[in-house]
């Protein structure tokens, strides 16, 4: 199956009204840490594993009794200061993001909060495959 056929654009949105094509919609990307974005100017980009990733460097090398790694879990995340608890929180609102907007794959590209291209690492043509559904749809917004 081709990239191309691979594009699933979901319409997440009830309200539908008219838009300018040269309108600059709100962008967000989704993606794995493993995966590279493209073109992604203007665009907020999140990591959907982001919260796996810092969970599994806590547990990193954690012993095997059930006690001493509870302790040695607790003493970590207890360290974590300001900094690392501002990351965790912000996973955390990615997945609670990802889960709002239905996403079920990645990279996902939502435009306006409403309207998702999946499967394009590059922004720009996420931009280019939303906007020409949008003019054959009569502009949504």
């Amino acid at each position: 199956m081709s990239v191309k056929s691979q594009l699933l654009l979901v319409l997440l949105a009830l309200a539908i009204g008219s838009a300018r094509a040269d309108q600059v919609p709100t962008i967000e990307v989704f993606k794995l840490t493993s995966q590279t974005v493209t073109d992604f100017v203007g665009a907020t980009v999140y990591d959907v594993d982001g919260l796996e990733v810092i969970l599994s460097k806590l547990s990193e090398g954690l012993p095997a009794s059930p006690e001493l790694a509870e302790q040695m879990a607790k003493a970590r995340f207890e360290g974590l200061g300001a900094v690392g608890t501002a990351k965790l929180e912000e996973a955390a609102k990615v997945l609670g993001q990802t889960a709002h907007y239905g996403l079920t794959k990645a990279p996902a590209v939502v435009f306006d909060g409403k309207y998702v291209v999946y499967g394009e690492s590059s922004v720009a043509k996420a931009l280019k495959i939303y906007r020409a559904w949008s003019a054959k749809n009569g502009g949504v917004q």
